[in-house]
């Protein structure tokens, strides 16, 4: 069984300390601030995966939510790690430079959601 590989990627540190300082303000820890982010960007994009990848290309905030699942990937919540893995896992996609690389876990998480 392939364990999932995870690159870290590096961000703009001035955008990294905003996001930080913005979910301290918000009471928030940067897991949630971030799995918040995530969650109302798919939502507005009604989970279209295309558009998900041009954002992700075009959209400097994208960078730092994936650098933070890279770095926080086990303590996230399982639902928002699902979700991840059901948009990139498909033919070992790039998101952000984190890759994850299909595996019979992933398989199986991805299984029970449907």
């Amino acid at each position: 069984m392939e364990k999932e590989k995870i690159g870290i990627l590096r961000v703009n540190p001035k955008l990294r300390d905003e996001s930080k300082t913005t979910a301290k303000n918000n009471n928030m820890t940067l897991s949630v601030f971030t799995e918040k982010a995530l969650r109302e960007l798919i939502d507005n994009i009604g989970y279209n995966y295309d558009l998900l990848m041009n954002l992700v290309n075009d959209t400097p905030s994208l960078s730092l939510y994936a650098e933070i699942i890279a770095e926080e990937l086990k303590g996230a919540p399982r639902d928002l790690i699902k979700d991840i893995i059901i948009m990139i896992e498909k033919d070992n996609v790039t998101f952000c430079k984190v890759t994850l690389k299909e595996s019979e876990e992933n398989k199986i998480k991805t299984n029970d959601r449907a």
